[in-house]
């Protein structure tokens, strides 16, 4: 009777820990819309997005990618992490986060040390693009449900080297890799876009909700992440 309570006792905490387990591998690449906003930031700033992914945590578009503490509980993963500054408009920032068991949600809380804050948060996890799209020459990735992901290939219009070059106003001279300058081809500006929050900084030095919104506005793209302020 005894070995048999002692097996059942170890099968079940192997199952608490493979459950644990699966949550940790689940939050470790995530992110989530963070629905509260610092209010020393001003009222046309991006939402900001808690990003997650191989130990570090990033608080985009503000906070860079930073190793964080991270543990299974019973109750999901929680994490703390911390940066000295944060592209100038804070320093000081300390952040601590617990999941739901499945990782589809985070709360936590953001203090601030300069200018003095403390921000309790719920965040709701969003998803990411998760493949790449590998067109043939003469086509080029195309976003066709305006979810901020390429999703198809399209064949190309023309060449150009202005916006001027292209036969109408629907088209913009479009550059791949993060080329701001040289030639490119003619390619439709999108049409509709989603409001997922996957920041894109445009080749204007405009910050973008995701890269549909920036070809919405015909501009392409700088790099797919947060603009960095000049000095």
């Amino acid at each position: 009777m005894a070995s048999r309570l002692y097996l059942a006792v170890l099968v079940g905490c192997f199952a608490l820990s493979a459950g644990l387990d699966a949550s940790a591998q689940d939050c470790l690449n995530a992110r989530f819309s963070i629905e509260a906003r610092l209010p020393f930031l001003a009222a046309d700033a991006p939402p900001i997005t808690l990003s997650i992914e191989a130990g570090r945590v990033a608080l985009e578009p503000f906070c860079p990618p930073t190793p964080a503490k991270m543990r299974m509980t019973r109750r999901g993963l929680a994490a703390k992490a911390r940066w000295r500054n944060c592209g100038g408009i804070a320093r000081g920032i300390h952040l601590r986060l617990r999941s739901s068991a499945g990782c589809s949600e985070v709360r936590g809380l953001i203090q601030v040390i300069k200018p003095p804050t403390k921000l309790r948060f719920t965040g709701t996890r969003i998803d990411a693009c998760d493949f790449a799209i590998l067109c043939a020459e003469g086509t080029l990735p195309e976003d066709t449900d305006g979810d901020g992901c390429d999703d198809a290939c399209e064949p190309a219009i023309g060449a150009c080297q202005y916006d001027s070059d292209c036969s109408d106003d629907q088209l913009y001279c479009s550059r791949e890799g993060g080329n701001c300058e040289g030639p490119g081809i003619c390619r439709p500006r999108a049409e509709f876009c989603t409001q997922r929050w996957d920041p894109a900084c445009g080749c204007d030095g405009q910050l973008y909700a995701n890269a549909c919104h920036a070809s919405f506005a015909g501009v392409d793209l700088a790099h797919e992440h947060a603009c960095f302020p000049t000095r």
